[in-house]
């Protein structure tokens, strides 16, 4: 705990005498360094993991600093970020994921370019580096000290310090920026420390690879949104913090959102850390799946996002971005994901869930028989004919059908080999089957329902007309947005706007699309400011906020004739 206080003192001072943001980054390694200088004793900043680890923050947090005093290129940026973290994967302390030296240099440069990176595209989403920092710090430092790691314990928990006491000192968290320099070198600390606490001698490679993964959940899922956004075209970068935002939540309810995941994404990591590692591989699947709902969820509305601007995407997009393809892939990639963890779950419960090492290598053997027999059941029983994944209860009467037949076939096909797959874990496989099946196809609704409780009491207002008039409400609105007024956007039946900027908000599609629209940006209020609006369209508007419980507004301009008399009388009775 002392090492924890020392940090957030010695950090929150320095951040009060370099108030530039550039320099904040300084106080933050300054306060990791001080504080395991110490209290880790001099074997900490000797040891030449941590040499190589310190170095490599400061010559990223100098490489940011540089680039942005003369303004170099992205892609600049990027290749002198690559070739010092080139250099440090093969010059540093070894990484034994594989038996190639070659192969652990490349995944350690892909990992911590990505992880320096997700870092930097987090901050100033208020707050968010320094609090996701404090919780992947946390879950480093457990996982440090379950696997006997000291000095990757005490350095996680100095990087804990400084964090939060960079958030005490900075009195307006909701604009908290640590700058391109200390975002880089954060992310590059956590990211060696997050690998460093994951070596286990006796612990599988897939446990060594998930629990980095784990600590490190919310930057990854950001910087797949925005990576996922890019392909589609779009300039602005568009994280999981506004998503949740555009979804009707709050800044500190999204911010709030993006640290409970964090927070259960650290404790699986943990756990994971503590069970032995045969268990821990049956763990994977469950963990996977949950935290793969989450994911899907979030990169839905980048998906949605992307099909509205279908006509602007380049070939590569529009393959990418195409819905049926796309939600068929998703689908079966969650299917195999609970076809592996409903097979998993059906022997620990015929174990007791004491299952023996040698039982786990055999299963490990036997798990593409069974996810090849799950395929083709699912493909036989069609549930791969809707794209979404309906769960009326005509596809939940499908959905048992296909886990029953799975069953059937990993039993039958598991035969010849050395495993045996018992009866009566085929029926528990069914079971666990068709429940996992539904409760990932519910997920997404289940999640949009959660959001939709937790939306601000404020309107949200997208208008009708992209106009004149439509200006002259855009206007309007502008001016009353102190009063929880929120314009998301403009709905016009002209393609040729869909996609563009009005006055600064987005064209979102037409009037026929508006169910779409209000998927992936809820709303509360619209307001038909076109001046012509034939029959059909206000019908189909009437129609649309009767079914969505969403209120139906016209702006008008007129103006009205002031009477002579009235006008006249006033003006005598004035005088």
């Amino acid at each position: 705990m002392r090492i924890v206080v020392t940090a957030a003192a010695v950090t929150g001072l320095l951040f009060r005498v370099m108030r530039p943001v550039s320099a904040r980054g300084i106080a933050i390694l300054l306060g990791l360094v001080l504080a395991v200088a110490i209290f880790g004793g001099g074997a900490v900043i000797s040891h030449v993991d941590v040499r190589w680890e310190l170095t490599l923050a400061l010559v990223m947090f100098v490489i940011a600093l540089g680039s942005d005093a003369i303004e170099l290129a992205l892609i600049t940026k990027l290749l002198l970020q690559t070739i010092a973290i080139v250099a440090f994967a093969i010059l540093g302390p070894a990484f034994h994921f594989l038996d190639s030296f070659g192969a652990n240099a490349a995944i350690m440069s892909i990992w911590l370019l990505t992880i320096a990176n997700a870092f930097v595209l987090m901050d100033g989403l208020g707050g968010l580096v320094p609090a996701v920092g404090i919780l992947a710090a946390i879950g480093t430092a457990a996982v440090a000290a379950v696997n006997g790691h000291a000095m990757t314990m005490v350095a996680a928990l100095a990087m804990t310090g400084a964090l939060a006491g960079y958030m005490v000192a900075d009195l307006a968290p909701a604009s908290a920026r640590i700058g391109n320099g200390g975002a880089l070198a954060v992310g590059v600390v956590l990211g060696l420390l997050s690998v460093h606490a994951s070596r286990d001698a006796h612990a599988t490679w897939a446990s060594r690879l998930a629990i980095p993964l784990l600590i490190m959940m919310v930057p990854l899922i950001d910087t797949m949104t925005v990576t996922i956004r890019g392909l589609a075209g779009e300039r602005q970068l568009d994280n999981a913090y506004h998503r949740l935002g555009r979804l009707g939540l709050t800044r500190v309810q999204a911010l709030l959102a993006l640290l409970l995941l964090q927070a259960a994404a650290a404790a699986s990591a943990v756990v994971i850390a503590f069970v032995p590692e045969h268990e821990a591989v049956m763990m994977l699947p469950y963990v996977a799946l949950l935290f793969a709902v989450a994911v899907v969820f979030l990169m839905n509305q980048a998906f949605d996002a992307a099909e509205s601007r279908s006509g602007e995407l380049s070939f590569l997009g529009r393959l990418f971005f195409a819905p049926d393809s796309r939600r068929t892939a998703v689908t079966i990639a969650m299917d195999l994901m609970a076809a592996t963890a409903a097979f998993f779950g059906a022997l620990l419960l015929r174990f007791d869930f004491n299952i023996p090492v040698t039982s786990v290598v055999k299963m490990l053997a036997t798990l593409p028989v069974v996810l090849i027999a799950a395929l083709v059941a699912f493909t036989l029983t069609g549930i791969y004919r809707s794209a979404q994944g309906s769960t009326a209860a005509g596809e939940a009467i499908r959905f048992a059908i296909a886990a029953a037949l799975a069953a059937v076939l990993a039993g039958l096909c598991s035969l010849p080999e050395e495993f045996i797959i018992p009866r009566g874990s085929c029926v528990v496989f069914a079971v666990l089957l068709f429940n996992l099946l539904l409760a990932t196809r519910w997920s997404s609704e289940v999640l949009m329902r959660l959001a939709r409780n937790f939306i601000a009491g404020g309107q949200r207002v997208v208008i009708v007309g992209a106009d004149a008039h439509g200006e002259a409400a855009v206007n309007h609105l502008f001016a009353t947005t102190a009063g929880g007024i929120e314009l998301l956007g403009i709905v016009d039946d002209d393609d040729f706007k869909h996609g563009k900027l009005f006055h600064g908000y987005p064209v979102l599609g037409s009037i026929r699309e508006l169910g779409q629209i209000f998927d992936r940006t809820r709303f509360n209020a619209i307001l038909i400011a076109q001046e012509r609006l034939e029959a059909a369209q206000l019908s189909a508007l009437q129609l649309f906020a009767a079914s969505h419980q969403v209120s139906l507004r016209k702006f008008s301009l007129s103006f009205t004739e002031v009477e002579h008399s009235i006008a006249a009388g006033q003006m005598v009775r004035a005088h």
